[in-house]
C-alpha cells in the first residue's frame, strides 16, 4: 500500500492557502482573515520551498516592482482534482414535470391549459374560483413544476394560455394558430 511520505501532504493551513488561491483570479496567494500573519508567513515559506508557490513580479504605478505569491502548476495540480470534484458533485439536474394531486384545483387548472386551445385568465378565474393574481401566480408555479406554457397573443383577444404538449421544456412564445394575427410588444430597454 502506497504511504504518503511527510512531504506529500499539506498542513491544514497550507491546504486552506493553496485552496483559496484556486478559486482566485490569477491564483494569487491572499491571506485568509483568520490566520495570523505569522503563521501565514510560515506556511507561505514551506510552499515556495516545496515548489508549490512561487512568486510573480508585477510592475505598479510607480515604477516600482513587487513580488506577489501565486500557486504554481504544481500547486495546482497539488489541490486542483479534489476542488473540482466537489464541483462536478453539485451540478444540477434538468427538472422534470411533477403532475399535481388528481382532483385539485391545480389538476383542473393543467386540464384547461391542455386544451388545444387553451385558456384566458379571465375563463380560469371563473372556473377556478381564484382571484387574477392568484390565477396568474399558479401559471407561475406551473413553470417552475416543468411545464412548458406557452402564451397565444391575438389581436383584440385577451391573451390564451396553454401547455405544449409538442416540447416539454418550450420557451414562452408561441406561433398562433393560422388565421390569427399576432401583435408583436416590444419593452423600452
Amino acid at each position: 500500500m502506497y504511504r504518503k511520505s511527510k512531504s506529500d501532504t499539506l498542513s491544514p493551513i497550507q491546504h486552506l492557502i493553496l485552496t483559496a488561491a484556486v478559486s482566485h483570479p490569477g491564483h494569487r496567494l491572499a491571506r485568509p482573515e483568520d490566520i495570523k500573519p505569522p503563521t501565514y508567513r510560515s506556511a507561505l515559506q514551506a510552499l515556495r520551498r516545496r515548489g508549490l508557490v512561487i512568486d510573480s513580479v508585477a510592475e505598479g504605478g510607480s515604477g516600482r516592482r513587487s513580488a506577489a505569491p501565486v500557486l504554481s502548476e504544481a500547486g495546482f495540480a497539488h489541490v486542483a482534482p479534489a476542488t473540482l470534484e466537489v464541483q462536478t458533485v453539485a451540478k444540477p439536474e434538468l427538472p422534470t414535470v411533477r403532475s399535481p394531486r388528481a382532483g385539485s384545483k391545480l389538476d383542473r387548472l393543467v386540464a384547461m391549459l391542455a386544451r388545444p386551445d387553451g385558456a384566458g385568465i379571465d375563463e380560469l378565474v371563473g372556473a377556478l374560483g381564484w382571484l387574477p393574481h392568484t390565477t396568474r401566480a399558479a401559471l407561475t408555479g406551473l413553470r417552475k413544476r416543468g411545464y412548458a406554457l406557452s402564451t397565444v397573443r391575438t389581436a383584440g383577444v385577451p391573451i390564451r394560455y396553454r401547455i405544449a404538449a409538442d416540447e416539454p421544456h418550450a420557451s414562452d412564445t408561441a406561433v398562433p394558430p393560422a388565421g390569427e394575427i399576432a401583435t408583436i410588444t416590444e419593452e423600452a430597454a
